[in-house]
């Protein structure tokens, strides 16, 4: 994961980032007291900077929602919606990343094309397609230097475990620490999971209830991952 995608300018960029991140965040944080109102406008806030930082640090806003009694419940709920209500990247992101992947022509390769995610979480979003040929995908489009941003926020957490002792402490998380980083540097890499995809498609066919969509090497890169829409349904 070189070049411009994990760049040293990237890691610093993102290292200011999340400073200034911090700043708008910890006001929010630190004083849990006042009225239903002021809460659920400080827990908005606290979503709103915790959603445009993307990344690491918004997957631990998304597991701190989801432990019961850790939070308020106000903040509880905001960071709980980031798992389906995440602000997306705009149509002009979106036509540079695609043309980045797959070359300034992409959009004729589909007959239609929602400019609007229909889907935003700590990586990357989603959009529907129809392609010239008729098939209906789902395309989830990586957001930028999240090599770089993925290693800048993993190594703020590190220094912050630090400091509360559980890495090299007597309640030492090293180990946990590095699988949960191997973990999710190896979720940026869409080259493996349409390899997953395609793997548990042959394990499991005809079993079943259980559907795997079909991927598109041809139109599926490291960055961006294409995979036919299927629907779902609750038992």
């Amino acid at each position: 994961m070189g070049g411009k995608e994990d760049s040293l300018a990237g890691q610093l960029k993102r290292h200011k980032d999340l400073v200034g991140a911090m700043w708008r965040l910890l006001p929010q944080l630190v004083d849990s007291n006042g009225s239903d109102d002021s809460l659920a406008q400080r827990a908005l806030i606290a979503q709103t900077v915790l959603g445009n930082l993307k990344g690491p640090m918004m997957k631990i806003g998304q597991l701190f929602g989801n432990i019961p009694s850790l939070l308020p419940e106000p903040y509880a709920d905001s960071f709980r919606s980031l798992q389906s209500h995440a602000p997306s990247m705009g149509w002009p992101f979106v036509k540079r990343r695609m043309a980045g992947e797959l070359g300034p022509q992409w959009e004729s390769l589909f007959e239609s094309f929602s400019k609007k995610a229909v889907f935003a979480a700590s990586l990357g979003q989603v959009h529907r397609g129809r392609l010239v040929q008729g098939d209906e995908v789902a395309l989830k489009l990586q957001y930028p230097n999240m090599a770089s941003v993925m290693k800048a926020d993993l190594s703020h957490i590190k220094v912050w475990m630090k400091l509360f002792g559980v890495v090299g402490g007597v309640f030492d998380l090293t180990e946990i620490f590095n699988e949960a980083e191997e973990s999710l540097l190896g979720e940026l890499d869409y080259y493996q999971e349409a390899h997953w995809c395609e793997t548990f498609k042959n394990c499991l066919e005809g079993v079943p209830g259980v559907h795997i969509p079909n991927t598109y090497p041809s139109l599926s890169t490291g960055k961006l991952l294409v995979l036919s829409l299927g629907r779902g349904r609750l038992f």
